[in-house]
């Protein structure tokens, strides 16, 4: 036998069983660690998209009141429409002795928008219908009326505010918007 050579018949310390263990639960550790790390990381991607999709549908309910202002009130006689009905209501009187017609509802609340705003259009499939309300806040600068050289007539800038709300796909998030609109009206 060579000199260096153990003797097979040496008893043996468990030295290398003992080093594997200790690397194989170290192994595991930061395995375990990596999977909780990469779960959550798949919930926060899927929170920031839910968040992502009511965004987008709020804003496009904003985008469709922005044009249903455009298209439908054009004059001061137009204010009329302000009555509580169809998601347009008058946070000021639209005219002397006219009454206020305020939202009565809860805007915070999603149930509370199912009796209430115009629906928008839907953005994806199986998602709520985003819904919005515009309210008439009054007019500023009519005591100084500005010139429109189109028309060459005196008109008045008009506020409205308007307020939208959408869903995600899967109802976990909503998103409310508000938004303040001016436009000058004969």
């Amino acid at each position: 036998m060579h000199p260096h050579c153990s003797s097979p018949l040496t008893p043996q310390r468990g030295a290398v069983l003992l080093v594997s263990l200790m690397i194989l639960l170290i192994m595991t550790v930061i395995g375990i660690a990596a999977m909780s790390t990469t779960t959550m990381e798949e919930k926060m991607a899927a929170n920031s998209q839910q968040r992502q999709q009511a965004f987008q549908a709020a804003e496009t309910a904003l985008r469709d009141a922005e044009t249903w202002l455009t298209a439908n009130i054009t004059r001061v006689t137009d204010l009329s429409q302000f009555d509580g009905d169809g998601g347009l209501y008058a946070s000021r009187p639209i005219a002397i002795g006219a009454a206020l017609a305020e939202p009565a509802f809860d805007i915070f609340s999603d149930s509370a928008w199912a009796s209430n705003g115009v629906p928008s259009e839907t953005l994806l499939s199986g998602q709520d219908t985003p819904r919005y309300i515009i309210e008439y806040v009054g007019d500023f600068g009519s005591d100084r009326p500005l010139l429109d050289p189109t028309q060459g007539v005196q008109v008045a800038r008009y506020a409205f505010r308007i307020t939208a709300i959408g869903w995600s796909v899967d109802g976990t998030a909503r998103y409310l918007l508000r938004s303040h609109y001016a436009r000058r009206l004969n």
